[in-house]
This record gives C-alpha cells, structure tokens and sequence, in this order.
C-alpha cells in the first residue's frame, strides 16, 4: 500500500500579485541508508534536510532533480522529474495551486493548496525498502 502525504510550511501570507507564478520543483529521495542507490543523487541543503527530518522519519535525503518553472497566470505547466514521475501545477484563484502528481503516466494524487510568497508545499509518498519520495514546491 502507498501512503501519500501533503504538507504546507509557511502559508498565512498570500501571493502579493496575481500573475504568473515562478516556482522550483525539487524531486527528493528519503532513506535511512547513507547512500542513495543512485550515484547521481547529491544530499540536499541542510535547511531542506531539517525541514524534512522535522515531519518525517527518514535520517537522508538526496536531489533527484529541480527543475525552475514558470506558470502562466490561470494556466496550468507540466513538469518532468523523472523517467516515472511528473506533476502538473495550475495557478488558481488566491493564493491557491493545484497539483496533480503523476507516477507511471497516471494521475497518483491531485491537491490544492495554499502557496504563500514564501511557503513551500510538500507531498510524498513510501516507496520500496521503507524509502520515501518527496515533491517540494515553493516560489522562487
């Protein structure tokens, strides 16, 4: 069974204009294991671990991939992170995205939520080997 979580930090303020929106998406990986199991995967920033580390188990966490972003106002930007992964984000009405996550070429969770100036939306899932992926999701 895969368990999916949504997790918004910092999202009492609202976008100051509407309008486009530029964001960085990260893909992250989450083990307890010192390595990734991808020798291409760096350790993410130590403000990022901590993040992370507050909210859930894992002890490591290694970049996938980032990718930086620009959605057009009411219009909605798919962004590839992997081979199997992607989301689809939509600028909505306020301060609100939406985002549906797509794993395999099928829509695997679909949210809306708040995305503040300086908030940062997180979703994740449990993957094989009591590891875990990581959708991060903030303004540039």
């Amino acid at each position: 069974m895969v368990v999916l979580w949504a997790l918004v930090i910092g999202a009492s303020a609202e976008r100051a204009v509407a309008g486009d929106l530029k964001l960085e998406v990260r893909l992250i990986w989450g083990t307890n294991d010192d390595n990734s199991p991808n020798p291409d995967h760096r350790p993410v920033d130590a403000k990022t671990t901590g993040m992370l580390s507050k909210a859930f188990k894992w002890k490591k966490y290694f970049l996938v991939n980032s990718e930086k972003v620009d959605v057009p106002s009411r219009a909605a930007k798919k962004v590839k992170l992997s081979d199997q992964s992607s989301v689809e984000i939509r600028e909505l009405e306020g301060d609100r995205i939406g985002i549906d996550v797509i794993g395999k070429g099928k829509v695997v969770r679909k949210i809306t939520e708040p995305l503040s100036k300086d908030g940062t939306v997180v979703i994740a899932g449990e993957d094989k080997n009591d590891c875990a992926w990581f959708i991060i999701v903030k303004n540039r």
